[in-house]
Parts: structure tokens; sequence; C-alpha cells
């Protein structure tokens, strides 16, 4: 009987020897999922890392992104006082959105526009998740793939 079982304990322990590998591809994957979920759940809110908001408009910045839409150069979205920013003047701060694995296990979201090291300093640390994103990415995102994976792996 132990035999049986065998290959299905072989199996799981390079399953396991294999996570962070396993994890990494389902990230390369749909990284694209993670990003939107940070744009859209929480920068375009105004939200750091900590899930605090970093800031909001004022009457003078609604107006002047209104004087500049009459010139053709209007906001992506717009900037209406008393609200949170939402880090979408040009766009090319959302648009500049990659992931980069800081090692085997780890990885950091990063905008490669040129605005972008401004507004971390301007604001602190916004392109990183919040717990409540990070948690959702590990529900939503790895948990369902990871396990798809370890049964392909397991009886296929």
């Amino acid at each position: 009987m132990v035999d049986v079982l065998e290959p299905y304990a072989k199996e799981i322990q390079a399953v396991k020897k294999d996570l962070p590998n396993i994890l990494r591809k389902i990230l390369i994957r749909r990284k694209d999922d993670v990003i939107r979920i940070l744009k859209e759940d929480q920068l375009s809110k105004g939200l750091d890392s900590s899930g605090k908001v970093v800031g909001t408009y004022s009457r003078v910045t609604e107006q002047i992104a209104l004087e500049k839409a009459l010139l053709g150069r209007s906001p992506r979205k717009p900037k209406v006082a008393g609200k949170p920013y939402n880090f979408e003047d040009t766009g090319g701060f959302f648009d500049g959105f990659s992931l980069k694995f800081e090692d085997f296990e780890s990885f950091t979201l990063f905008s490669r526009d040129s605005k972008a090291e401004f507004l971390k300093q301007e604001y602190g640390d916004i392109d990183t998740l919040t717990k409540t994103n990070n948690e959702r990415i590990n529900q939503e995102i790895l948990r369902p793939e990871m396990y798809d994976e370890i049964i392909k792996r397991l009886f296929t």
C-alpha cells in the first residue's frame, strides 16, 4: 500500500521545493491584474501603502486643471477640489507601471515615468500594495492558481 502513495509523496515534496517558482510564474502571467489593483483600488483613490489618503485637490489645482483643459491639455482624470489625489495627470505615471522581482520570493511594483521618484519623495510609499490589496491578490490570484498548479502536477 505504501508503494501506491510514494509517487504522490515525492511529487508533493517537489511542489513544495518549487513553490516560489510556481508563484513567480503566476505573478508574471497575471502582472497586469496586480498592477490594475494597485492603480484602480489604491492610487486612483489617493491611498499610500498604509491605506491613508495622501492629500486632496485644492480649488486652485482644480482651476488650473480646468484652464489646461481649455488649452487642450486636460488631465486624464478630473482634479476636483476636496477629492483625493488620483495620480493621473498626464497618465505617464500609471502607464509606466511594471513588476520587478527583488529576489526569488519577493517583487516590487514601480513606474518608469520620470515623475515617479518625485511622487514617492513627495507622498511616501505609494507604489507598494496596501495590506488589504496584498491579501486580495493572495486570495483572488495567487492561491487559486497555485492550487490549480498543484492539482495538475499531482494528478496528470
